[in-house]
């Protein structure tokens, strides 16, 4: 459980975590570099719906979708790099039918 002075820290935390991730076109590691908070607290701060709610009574609800709407376009820009980038710094194996076997670094 935490103290008083704990909870007020943590609120300021989020409510810092969650309006810089709302501006533009963030991603959580660009709020890392811009709070010094580690990848992993902010994304347990943008996902803590009982501290949000209890800092935007009226307009929780719209921030809430917000954040999570893109945290998924995130994620799934993410995997898309990451399927690009694979594909350029790796080759397909495919066995004499040509079904796909595996992969290799070029």
């Amino acid at each position: 459980m935490l103290s008083e002075s704990q909870r007020l820290e943590k609120l300021q935390k989020i409510k810092r975590c969650v309006e810089i991730y709302l501006q533009g076109d963030k991603t959580i590691l660009d709020v890392s570099r811009e709070t010094g908070y580690t990848p992993s607290s902010i994304q347990r701060y943008l996902n803590d719906s009982e501290y949000i709610m209890e800092l935007y009574p009226i307009e929780y609800k719209s921030i809430i979708l917000k954040i999570k709407s893109k945290l998924l376009k995130n994620k799934i820009d993410a995997k898309s790099k990451g399927g690009i980038s694979f594909a350029e710094n790796n080759v397909a194996i495919k066995d004499e039918y040509g079904h796909f076997t595996g992969s290799r670094k070029k």
